[in-house]
């Protein structure tokens, strides 16, 4: 059955990803397990500067063991882009 790994701590890793510089919000994140020690995750990551946040929480998954992993990445200061889609919280 898919479900978060029992020796991961989410609510530590949400916090990890919130210090990261240029992170404002995460929201919708999900760490699964298809297989054990395969664990993969998904989140929606709102940021004041999207490409080094994008590189650094992909940085600190790996350093995890997450090697699949998909970030939406919400821009904050691109006034523009936040008129074209729906902000999803």
């Amino acid at each position: 059955m898919e479900g978060t790994p029992v020796d991961f701590d989410l609510n530590l890793f949400k916090r990890k990803i919130m210090e990261i510089d240029g992170v404002v919000d995460v929201h919708d994140l999900h760490v699964w397990s298809l297989t054990q020690g395969k664990p993969a995750m998904t989140a929606h990551i709102s940021t004041r500067n999207p490409t080094k946040t994008l590189k650094s929480v992909t940085k600190y998954c790996r350093k995890l063991g997450i090697y699949h992993s998909t970030i939406q990445v919400e821009n904050l200061l691109d006034k523009e882009a936040m008129v074209s889609f729906v902000n999803c919280k």
